[in-house]
Protein backbone atom coordinates (compact mmCIF):
# COMPACT_ATOMS: atom_id res chain seq x y z
CA UNK A 1 0.00 0.00 0.00
CA UNK A 2 1.26 3.46 -0.87
CA UNK A 3 1.52 5.66 2.22
CA UNK A 4 2.33 9.31 1.58
CA UNK A 5 4.17 11.07 4.43
CA UNK A 6 1.09 13.16 5.24
CA UNK A 7 -1.02 10.00 5.63
CA UNK A 8 1.47 8.18 7.89
CA UNK A 9 0.77 7.96 11.62
CA UNK A 10 2.22 10.84 13.63
CA UNK A 11 3.34 8.38 16.32
CA UNK A 12 2.99 4.75 17.44
CA UNK A 13 0.32 5.83 19.91
CA UNK A 14 -1.90 7.02 17.05
CA UNK A 15 -2.19 3.62 15.37
CA UNK A 16 -2.18 1.79 18.73
CA UNK A 17 -5.18 3.81 19.98
CA UNK A 18 -6.98 3.21 16.70
CA UNK A 19 -6.26 -0.53 16.76
CA UNK A 20 -7.41 -0.84 20.37
CA UNK A 21 -10.95 0.23 19.39
CA UNK A 22 -11.12 -1.42 15.95
CA UNK A 23 -11.24 -5.06 16.92
CA UNK A 24 -12.26 -6.66 13.65
CA UNK A 25 -10.08 -7.20 10.62
CA UNK A 26 -8.73 -9.76 8.19
CA UNK A 27 -6.18 -12.42 8.93
CA UNK A 28 -4.01 -13.14 5.87
CA UNK A 29 -1.66 -16.10 5.77
CA UNK A 30 0.58 -17.66 3.15
CA UNK A 31 -0.89 -20.83 1.69
CA UNK A 32 0.79 -24.22 1.94
CA UNK A 33 3.28 -24.94 -0.89
CA UNK A 34 1.51 -24.75 -4.24
CA UNK A 35 -1.60 -23.08 -2.81
CA UNK A 36 -2.72 -19.47 -2.79
CA UNK A 37 -2.66 -17.26 0.32
CA UNK A 38 -5.81 -17.21 2.46
CA UNK A 39 -7.65 -14.29 4.00
CA UNK A 40 -10.29 -14.59 6.68
CA UNK A 41 -12.31 -11.94 8.52
CA UNK A 42 -11.77 -12.21 12.26
CA UNK A 43 -12.41 -10.54 15.61
CA UNK A 44 -9.32 -9.94 17.70
CA UNK A 45 -8.02 -8.28 20.83
CA UNK A 46 -5.04 -5.90 20.54
CA UNK A 47 -2.84 -5.60 23.62
CA UNK A 48 -0.37 -2.71 23.26
CA UNK A 49 1.45 -3.68 26.47
CA UNK A 50 2.92 -6.95 25.13
CA UNK A 51 6.06 -6.92 22.99
CA UNK A 52 7.62 -3.99 21.16
CA UNK A 53 4.53 -3.07 19.13
CA UNK A 54 1.94 -5.10 21.00
CA UNK A 55 0.18 -8.37 20.46
CA UNK A 56 -2.99 -9.53 18.73
CA UNK A 57 -5.06 -12.38 20.18
CA UNK A 58 -7.63 -14.37 18.23
CA UNK A 59 -8.63 -17.97 17.65
CA UNK A 60 -9.68 -20.28 14.83
CA UNK A 61 -11.68 -23.49 14.68
CA UNK A 62 -9.19 -26.35 14.48
CA UNK A 63 -10.44 -27.57 11.04
CA UNK A 64 -10.00 -24.06 9.56
CA UNK A 65 -7.65 -24.27 6.54
CA UNK A 66 -5.67 -21.32 7.92
CA UNK A 67 -4.41 -23.57 10.73
CA UNK A 68 -2.69 -25.88 8.21
CA UNK A 69 -1.23 -22.87 6.40
CA UNK A 70 0.11 -21.47 9.69
CA UNK A 71 1.69 -24.82 10.55
CA UNK A 72 3.35 -24.89 7.11
CA UNK A 73 4.70 -21.33 7.31
CA UNK A 74 5.19 -20.26 10.93
CA UNK A 75 6.91 -17.02 9.85
CA UNK A 76 3.45 -15.49 9.49
CA UNK A 77 3.00 -15.26 13.25
CA UNK A 78 4.92 -15.50 16.49
CA UNK A 79 3.26 -18.63 17.85
CA UNK A 80 0.20 -20.87 17.71
CA UNK A 81 -1.33 -21.40 21.20
CA UNK A 82 -2.64 -24.94 21.57
CA UNK A 83 -2.38 -25.64 25.31
CA UNK A 84 -5.92 -25.94 26.76
CA UNK A 85 -5.17 -23.67 29.72
CA UNK A 86 -3.62 -21.03 27.45
CA UNK A 87 -6.60 -21.24 25.07
CA UNK A 88 -9.00 -20.80 28.00
CA UNK A 89 -7.06 -17.71 29.12
CA UNK A 90 -7.02 -16.32 25.58
CA UNK A 91 -10.79 -16.84 25.22
CA UNK A 92 -11.46 -15.23 28.60
CA UNK A 93 -9.43 -12.16 27.59
CA UNK A 94 -11.30 -11.91 24.27
CA UNK A 95 -14.72 -12.31 25.94
CA UNK A 96 -13.81 -9.68 28.56
CA UNK A 97 -12.97 -7.30 25.70
CA UNK A 98 -16.17 -7.93 23.73
CA UNK A 99 -18.45 -8.33 26.76
CA UNK A 100 -16.87 -6.23 29.54
CA UNK A 101 -20.12 -6.30 31.50
CA UNK A 102 -19.90 -10.10 31.76
CA UNK A 103 -22.78 -12.39 31.00
CA UNK A 104 -20.73 -15.32 29.70
CA UNK A 105 -19.27 -18.23 31.64
CA UNK A 106 -15.49 -18.32 31.94
CA UNK A 107 -13.62 -20.92 29.90
CA UNK A 108 -11.69 -23.39 32.03
CA UNK A 109 -10.04 -26.71 31.19
CA UNK A 110 -12.38 -29.62 31.92
CA UNK A 111 -15.21 -27.42 33.19
CA UNK A 112 -18.64 -26.79 31.66
CA UNK A 113 -19.77 -25.16 29.52
CA UNK A 114 -16.65 -24.52 27.39
CA UNK A 115 -13.96 -26.89 28.69
CA UNK A 116 -14.75 -29.72 26.29
CA UNK A 117 -14.80 -27.30 23.33
CA UNK A 118 -11.20 -26.10 23.84
CA UNK A 119 -9.81 -29.02 21.82
CA UNK A 120 -11.82 -27.75 18.84
CA UNK A 121 -10.02 -24.39 18.48
CA UNK A 122 -6.53 -23.06 17.89
CA UNK A 123 -5.43 -19.96 19.78
CA UNK A 124 -3.30 -17.43 17.94
CA UNK A 125 -0.94 -15.05 19.70
CA UNK A 126 0.45 -12.73 17.02
CA UNK A 127 3.38 -10.46 17.84
CA UNK A 128 3.16 -7.18 15.97
CA UNK A 129 6.61 -6.73 14.40
CA UNK A 130 5.89 -4.02 11.84
CA UNK A 131 3.10 -1.53 11.26
CA UNK A 132 2.06 -0.01 7.95
CA UNK A 133 -0.77 2.34 8.82
CA UNK A 134 -2.47 4.99 6.76
CA UNK A 135 -4.74 7.75 8.09
CA UNK A 136 -6.12 9.47 5.02
CA UNK A 137 -7.97 12.54 6.29
CA UNK A 138 -6.63 15.21 3.93
CA UNK A 139 -4.26 16.92 6.37
CA UNK A 140 -1.99 17.89 3.45
CA UNK A 141 -4.80 19.77 1.66
CA UNK A 142 -5.09 23.58 1.76
CA UNK A 143 -6.83 24.99 4.85
CA UNK A 144 -9.99 25.98 2.93
CA UNK A 145 -10.39 22.40 1.68
CA UNK A 146 -9.89 21.05 5.21
CA UNK A 147 -12.51 23.51 6.53
CA UNK A 148 -14.97 22.53 3.78
CA UNK A 149 -14.44 18.82 4.51
CA UNK A 150 -14.99 19.34 8.25
CA UNK A 151 -18.18 21.34 7.63
CA UNK A 152 -19.45 18.71 5.20
CA UNK A 153 -18.93 15.90 7.71
CA UNK A 154 -20.73 17.70 10.53
CA UNK A 155 -23.49 18.94 8.23
CA UNK A 156 -24.20 15.56 6.65
CA UNK A 157 -23.89 13.63 9.96
CA UNK A 158 -24.26 10.14 8.50
CA UNK A 159 -23.45 7.09 10.61
CA UNK A 160 -19.64 7.42 10.59
CA UNK A 161 -19.34 11.12 9.76
CA UNK A 162 -18.88 12.32 13.34
CA UNK A 163 -16.14 9.74 13.98
CA UNK A 164 -14.45 10.74 10.70
CA UNK A 165 -14.78 14.41 11.71
CA UNK A 166 -13.03 13.71 15.03
CA UNK A 167 -10.14 11.99 13.17
CA UNK A 168 -10.07 14.82 10.64
CA UNK A 169 -9.83 17.44 13.42
CA UNK A 170 -7.13 15.44 15.22
CA UNK A 171 -4.97 15.23 12.07
CA UNK A 172 -5.60 18.73 10.68
CA UNK A 173 -2.70 20.92 9.71
CA UNK A 174 -2.70 23.78 12.21
CA UNK A 175 -3.71 27.12 10.72
CA UNK A 176 -0.82 29.58 10.50
CA UNK A 177 -1.09 32.41 13.00
CA UNK A 178 -2.73 35.49 11.50
CA UNK A 179 -0.59 38.58 11.26
CA UNK A 180 -1.71 41.89 12.81
CA UNK A 181 -3.40 44.39 10.46
CA UNK A 182 -1.03 46.64 8.57
CA UNK A 183 1.94 44.30 9.00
Amino acid sequence: MLIHPWDAPHSDSEWQQWLAIHDFGQLAVNGPPGEAPSVQPTHFLYDAERGRYGEVLTHLARPNPLCKALETDPHVLLSVVDDPAEKAGLLNRQVAHFQPEGGSARAAVGEAPYGRMLSGIRGLRLEVTEVRAKFKYGSHKPQDVQDRTAAGLTGRAHVNDLVAHAHHRRRRTPSPPSSPSGA
